[in-house]
C-alpha cells in the first residue's frame, strides 16, 4: 500500500471515528473529502480495500446525525418546504417505476433521489450555525483545488475530461462543479478570516484554470450570471474590497484563457444568432428538447 492510500485509510476512519465520539460534521467533512479525492480514480486508490467509500461515510454520518439532540429553536427538518418538495418529487419517481421505460435507469434514479433526502436531512441537521455553514463551504473549496491540482499537471488534448470522480469525470460537469467552488470562494475570501480566507486564495487560480480548460459555455455563463449575483448581494460592509477583489478575479480569468477558450465561447453567439451555424452540441440539445416534449404530450405520467 502507498503511503497516499495509507494516509487517505487513516484519516478517513479518524473521520468517521470522530463523527462517531464527537460530532457529525466530521462525517459530513469525510464524506465531501472521499467525494473529490474518489480513491478508485486515483494511482493510489489500487491497493486500498474495494469499498463503498462514500456510501459507508454517509451511513455513519447519517446514524451519528440521528444521536443529534433536537434544538427545539428550529423547525424539524421534514417541515420545511425544500424537504417536502424533495420527499414528494422522490415518491412520485419511485412511483413511475411501475411503468417506466428503462427500468434499470430509473430504479437509479429513485435511489439517487432517495440519496438526495439523506443528504438534506443530514446538512439541516448539522450545518446550524454561520459558523459550521462556512466550513462546509471551505471544505468544498478544498475540494475544488484538489482537482484544480489534477487539472493543472494532466496531460490531455482538447477539453480536459477524466480528471472529476463519479458525476463529474466529463468537461461540463467538472466546470459547473468548479463554478460553485469558485462563486463560494469569491464570498469566503471577502468575509473570512486567516487560513480559511488564504486557502480559498490558492484555490481560486487553480479552479478558474481549471473551468477554462473544460471550455464549458453553459459554466461560463453560470459564472457570468454568479457574478451579478455576487455584486447584488455583496456585503455593504466590505464593498470596496469587493471591488478590489472582482477586479483581480477578472485580470486572473482572462490571463488564464487561451484562443481556443474564446472561440468556443463565441459559439454561443453564432448558435443563438444563426441557427444554421449551430454545432451539434447545441443541435443535439435542441433535438432532445423536442423528443421530451413529444413523448410527455402522448405518455404525461
Amino acid at each position: 500500500m502507498s503511503l497516499t492510500g495509507l494516509a487517505f485509510l487513516l484519516a478517513f476512519a479518524a473521520g468517521l471515528g470522530m463523527a462517531l465520539f464527537r460530532h457529525p460534521i466530521y462525517g459530513l467533512y469525510t464524506y465531501v473529502a472521499v467525494f473529490y479525492l474518489h480513491p478508485p480514480s486515483r494511482w493510489w486508490g489500487e491497493t486500498l480495500p474495494d469499498l463503498r467509500w462514500s456510501l459507508v461515510a454517509a451511513v455513519v454520518t447519517v446514524i451519528a446525525t440521528m444521536r443529534l439532540s433536537n434544538d427545539e429553536s428550529r423547525p424539524s427538518w421534514i417541515s420545511t418546504t425544500p424537504a417536502k418538495l424533495i420527499i414528494a418529487f422522490t415518491v412520485w419517481v419511485w412511483i413511475q417505476n411501475i411503468w417506466a421505460l428503462d427500468a434499470d435507469d430509473h430504479l437509479d434514479a429513485s435511489i439517487l433521489f432517495t440519496k438526495y433526502i439523506a443528504l438534506f436531512y443530514v446538512m439541516y441537521r448539522i450545518l446550524d450555525t454561520p459558523e459550521k455553514i462556512t466550513s462546509f463551504f471551505v471544505t468544498h473549496v478544498a475540494g475544488c483545488l484538489y482537482l484544480g491540482w489534477l487539472a493543472f499537471n494532466a496531460t490531455f488534448s482538447g477539453r480536459l475530461e477524466g480528471v472529476g470522480g463519479p458525476g463529474i469525470n466529463e468537461a461540463n460537469a467538472l466546470a459547473m462543479q468548479m463554478g460553485t467552488g469558485i462563486a463560494v470562494g469569491a464570498m469566503l475570501i471577502l468575509g473570512s478570516k486567516g487560513w480559511q480566507k488564504w486557502l480559498c486564495f490558492i484555490a481560486m487560480p487553480f479552479a478558474l484554470n481549471t473551468l477554462v480548460l473544460a471550455s464549458s459555455r453553459g459554466a461560463f455563463l453560470s459564472m457570468f450570471a454568479a457574478g451579478i449575483a455576487l455584486w447584488v448581494l455583496k456585503p455593504r460592509a466590505h464593498r470596496t474590497m469587493f471591488y478590489v477583489y472582482a477586479t483581480l478575479g477578472v485580470i486572473l480569468a482572462v490571463s488564464l484563457t487561451h484562443e481556443a477558450f474564446w472561440e468556443r465561447m463565441q459559439t454561443i453567439t453564432v448558435a443563438a444568432e444563426h441557427t444554421e451555424e449551430a454545432d451539434t452540441s447545441a443541435q443535439s440539445r435542441v433535438a432532445l428538447v423536442k423528443a421530451q416534449t413529444r413523448m410527455a404530450m402522448h405518455y404525461p405520467m
